[in-house]
């Protein structure tokens, strides 16, 4: 976060008030691997590399393990 700027001092107040704490995460994947999962015929896709677009602070994660755990002091 840039906290000179204005909106960089506004969401880190909004993830420090924990009013905002998931994250959108923007990549396409250059290569990845399936693994067999633990329930029988299921599979997990490992991804080895990406190329990350972009990392945005939003309010309802479409992935719930994509949140803010906890954030520094300025």
């Amino acid at each position: 976060l840039l906290l000179d700027l204005a909106r960089g001092r506004e969401a880190y107040s909004l993830l420090k008030n924990g009013i905002v704490d998931g994250l959108s995460i923007g990549f396409i994947t250059v290569k990845a691997r399936r693994i067999e999962g633990k329930k029988r015929g299921s599979w997990l896709r490992v991804l080895e590399e990406v190329d990350l677009h972009e990392i945005s602070l939003v309010t309802f994660a479409a992935n719930p393990k994509a949140k803010v755990e906890c954030v520094k002091m300025i």
